[in-house]
């Protein structure tokens, strides 16, 4: 918690963050997380994590299958994330405060689980998000109900969404990408 971070050049694989369903504490960060703290991720790859409470079912819940970063600021540039898997964020989960800027990165084949939105990004209450140059593609929101934001999901106070491809992601609402943002720019 709080800090600084700085991850280059490594690789997190078939990591599993799981905590009984009795509801405490919830799972973060199959690969990487940061609460609060100053997180740089560059060339790495993140693949087949997973953050998730007990069996799949109604009230489980996980954050983030290869990345979860609350509050602080975070900057992923140039990381290959596939296969992970989490109720919110199959591949990145960011929240609370902040501000999160993602460039160059590869996020595809990622899950978000049951009752989960944002197979490849879910980012929530958050101050700004910045997201250029990446690719987004084959991520699912939820196997079971249809929810939303199968490649992108983000609630963002500014978000500016720029030059990305986003393709072949599935999801009940907005596949590619849903937002709820008072200052959105997509381009």
């Amino acid at each position: 918690r709080g800090g600084r971070a700085t991850l280059i050049n490594n690789t997190f694989r078939y990591n599993v963050v799981t905590v009984p369903s009795d509801g405490s504490p919830e799972p973060m960060g199959g690969g990487v997380a940061a609460d609060a703290s100053a997180l740089t991720l560059t060339g790495n790859t993140l693949a087949s994590n997973t953050a998730y409470r007990g069996t799949y079912s109604g009230a489980d819940r996980g954050y983030g299958g290869g990345v979860y970063a609350s509050g602080g600021a975070a900057l992923l540039s140039s990381n290959y994330f596939t296969g992970n898997v989490s109720t919110f964020g199959g591949a990145i989960h960011l929240r609370d405060g902040g501000v999160f800027t993602l460039t160059d990165n590869t996020i595809k084949n990622h899950a978000a689980g049951y009752f989960g939105n944002g197979g490849g990004l879910y980012a929530i209450n958050i101050n700004r998000i910045v997201m250029v140059s990446n690719t987004i593609q084959g991520n699912s929101a939820s196997w079971y109900y249809s929810h939303s934001g199968g490649g992108m999901y983000i609630n963002a106070a500014s978000a500016r969404i720029e030059g990305n491809t986003v393709r072949g992601n599935n999801a009940g609402t907005g596949a590619g990408f849903y937002a709820s943002s008072n200052d959105l720019s997509v381009i």
